[in-house]
């Protein structure tokens, strides 16, 4: 019967293994944030359809720009709320980026792009340049 075991990483030579730790739990923190887009593509009807959320953005302040390759998907907006006259010890203020560059599964027809957002969701859909299945090769026995 075998029994799971928690990976260990390998003791270090450091001096100090406690601080190479701790520093090591924050790289820990930034890979698992980044692995993790809020982005779905999927394909439809011969589009390729990209879904990504863009909460409280406003749609115009959006840059969508399409190639045969790839997407690129910009945004910067800040939002401050309005402060009051006088002794204001706190006021709000909110900045909200996206800068994405999405890869395309198959070559796209970028002058067949839709886009729309709708409840914080933008989708955009991207239709497809043709279906290439690829050349059958004959293969040689020698």
């Amino acid at each position: 019967m075998r029994s799971l075991v928690r990976y260990s990483r390998p003791a270090s030579m450091s001096l100090m293994p406690e601080v190479d730790e701790f520093f090591r739990s924050f790289s820990d923190l930034f890979n698992a944030a980044n692995t993790s887009l809020p982005v779905e593509m999927y394909e439809e009807n011969g589009e390729v359809v990209v879904s990504l959320d863009v909460p409280g953005i406003d749609p115009e302040k959006i840059e969508v720009r399409a190639f045969a390759d790839r997407l690129l998907v910009r945004s910067s907006q800040e939002v401050a709320e309005e402060c009051p006259e006088g002794r204001t010890y706190h006021c709000r203020k909110r900045a909200t980026k996206i800068n994405y560059s999405i890869a395309m599964p198959a070559e796209v027809d970028p002058e067949k792009v839709r886009a729309s957002v709708k409840n914080g969701v933008m989708t955009i859909r991207l239709a497809r340049k043709g279906r290439d299945e690829g050349k059958v090769v004959e293969i040689k026995n020698e």
